[in-house]
């Protein structure tokens, strides 16, 4: 039986280890420059890029005010989702390890929409140059295609 102690352990501490880099990782997201740029363009049309839907969200009454405390109100959630998912996982060693490698698959790789690839491969995300007019354009634009 100390053997089985001994392997939950080592899965509880790889497990804590990958699920606090992952919690760095969305932390950092939030500085990533793609993101800053966008989150710019958006404001002048009062949308925000929501990080835990991972989608453009409009704001009801656009005033700067408003703008930025729905992208806290967004950092909030987000962050809160991934520690207790982050804190779930954990508890349950090697399985919750294992899981969180499909969770990252997942959501990194396969799942990502059309319209999140369409942004992030557009001048949404590269020029803060672009008037409000520019950034409707392009949205509109791109949710046609959809």
């Amino acid at each position: 039986m100390p053997e089985l102690a001994a392997s939950f352990f080592v899965g509880f501490l790889l497990s804590l280890l990958a699920n606090s880099s992952h919690f760095v990782f969305v932390l950092k997201s939030f500085q990533n420059p793609q993101v800053l740029v966008l989150q710019k363009n958006l404001k002048k049309v009062g949308r925000i890029w929501s990080m835990s839907n991972r989608g453009v969200l409009m704001v009801t009454d656009a005033s700067p005010e408003k703008i930025e405390l729905a992208m806290i109100e967004d950092r909030k959630r987000t962050l809160r989702s991934t520690a207790l998912c982050s804190v779930m996982l954990t508890v349950v060693s090697w399985f919750g390890l294992i899981w969180l490698g499909l969770y990252l698959l997942s959501v990194h790789r396969l799942a990502k929409s059309r319209m999140e690839h369409k942004i992030f491969s557009s001048r949404l995300v590269s020029d803060s140059n672009l008037s409000g007019q520019q950034v409707l354009e392009m949205l509109t634009e791109m949710e046609s295609y959809l």
